[in-house]
């Protein structure tokens, strides 16, 4: 009763898992040890699989002014950014002149108005404009108001660059000015978003090698600045692509020959405010600035300046002939990886493990390169980096020791698959020994032990029964 637990309740998917979340709050919430309502809290409980919710994996939102009656109101609001993800407003109406939280702060100041108790009162999910994205209501009881605060249109754009080749080999004889190395690269630029327009105006900016304050290269035909920026017209569901030719400038001249080529694009909303219908909100972009980015690497020293083509050959060998369901156990991997051909740039050996093992070690036998291994963002792959490059006419040699604390006995082998690539390209006829798979097989082994016990302490008969004591047990068939 004292921290008005319940004062407000809601109810809202929060973490899109499917199942309905419960949302309480405490806005008198009494912090005992410090005599003060400082925390405030309001209480996300997620409903687990069974349908229960319970105190474990609860979520605690706390609010920052004293007195303020944070979480006086939580209302669930539906997804009003477009992220897939339903939003949560939550109510501090004496925080100040008053406030609502949502993915930001709001108070009256921000709508030019000079009321008291903002959020007093909130209704939510309901889509008062019909521009397809809920809007929230908040009321200020003791200014006798009540506020429509709109949701604005999300557009989201996308750009995705794709170059062509995918990296620059420098060693080429008589690249110079007269015969510059050039390379091509395709940009596509589009947009979505839930009630947005049909065409919107961008401004874009292309930057090439945007890492570097000197520019290593620049467009085709174009001796002015690395940058091109234009305004363009984007139509909704159709892509505008355009493929442009870059070269390399002053190659002689380049000091840094390692560190990739970056190709950058920026977008920027355009809208005109005054040609909007009275009462029509003008469109956000989700994030102001973003920029999307790919990059060529420089490569050199091929044996064949033709075609540079590397041949890379993956052998995997396993310490374990058999495991045993059930039991906790461990296996090691020994990989040897040779490039019979040119330098494979960006080496990398991808190895994915079954869910029941843990990646713990590893170990150089041959190789003169530094190898590192690290378990990805799915722990049920490990990516090895291998070499760049990986030199020609190489061969090098590792292992990779996994174990598990139960090895699982839903299958009849425990897989193990490994694949071995590079950034350079590689003859379609050569990629049959990219791939390996190790499979171990499974067995049942059961321990059996009979253990028998009396629990009767004392037999007493009498000597009348001994004649019966004496009698052999025969087996008797019906």
């Amino acid at each position: 009763m004292g921290s008005y637990f319940g004062h407000s309740v809601a109810v809202s998917d929060l973490n899109n898992d499917g199942r309905d979340d419960l949302i309480v709050g405490a806005p008198r919430y009494w912090k005992k040890d410090t005599q003060t309502d400082k925390c405030r809290p309001n209480h996300v409980y997620y409903q687990n699989t069974w349908g229960v919710l319970n105190d474990e994996g609860k979520s605690v939102i706390t609010g920052h002014v004293t007195g303020g009656r944070f979480g006086f109101v939580v209302a669930a609001l539906g997804d009003i950014n477009d992220d897939n993800f339903n939003d949560l407003a939550v109510s501090a109406p004496y925080d100040g002149d008053g406030a609502v939280y949502i993915l930001t702060v709001l108070r009256p100041r921000d709508f030019g108005l000079n009321i008291r108790t903002f959020g007093y009162a909130l209704s939510s999910n309901r889509d008062a404009d019909q521009n397809q994205y809920p809007d929230l209501l908040v009321g200020a009881y003791e200014s006798d108001t009540v506020i429509l605060i709109r949701t604005r249109p999300i557009v989201r754009p996308d750009v995705t660059i794709v170059t062509q080749p995918r990296a620059l080999y420098l060693s080429r004889p008589g690249a110079s000015d007269t015969k510059p190395i050039s390379f091509n690269f395709t940009t596509c630029l589009s947009y979505r978003g839930i009630g947005t327009a049909d065409q919107y105006s961008f401004t874009s900016v292309l930057a090439l090698d945007a890492l570097k304050v000197k520019s290593r290269a620049r467009l085709f035909n174009s001796k002015g600045p690395v940058k091109h920026e234009e305004n363009i017209n984007i139509t909704k569901n159709s892509p505008l692509c355009d493929t442009w030719t870059a070269v390399l400038k002053d190659f002689d001249r380049i000091q840094d020959r390692s560190s990739p080529i970056a190709i950058r694009m920026s977008l920027s909303l355009l809208e005109d405010e005054d040609a909007l219908d009275y009462g029509e909100l003008n469109t956000l972009m989700e994030t102001p600035g973003e920029h999307w980015e790919t990059r060529i690497p420089l490569f050199y020293e091929c044996v064949n300046n033709d075609t540079c083509a590397t041949d890379l050959v993956l052998s995997v060998e396993s310490d374990t002939e058999k495991m045993y369901m059930g039991a906790a156990d461990q296996v090691t991997l020994n990989v040897t990886i040779e490039n019979r051909a040119d330098d494979a740039f960006e080496s990398y050996l991808y190895v994915h493990i079954p869910t029941a093992f843990q990646f713990y070690s590893f170990k150089a036998i041959r190789s003169e390169l530094s190898i590192q291994c690290t378990a990805a963002s799915v722990h049920t792959t490990i990516v090895c980096n291998v070499g760049n490059p990986l030199p020609a006419e190489t061969k090098i040699s590792f292992s990779l020791s996994f174990s598990a604390v139960k090895v699982p006995g839903d299958e009849e082998a425990v897989l193990f698959n490994l694949n071995v690539s590079s950034l350079t390209r590689e003859e379609p006829d050569t990629l049959y020994d990219n791939n390996y798979n190790i499979s171990i097989p499974l067995e049942l082994e059961i321990n059996t032990e009979l253990v028998g016990n009396s629990n009767i302490g004392t037999v007493i008969y009498k000597e009348s029964d001994s004649k019966s004591l004496n009698k052999p047990i025969a087996q008797k068939k019906t």
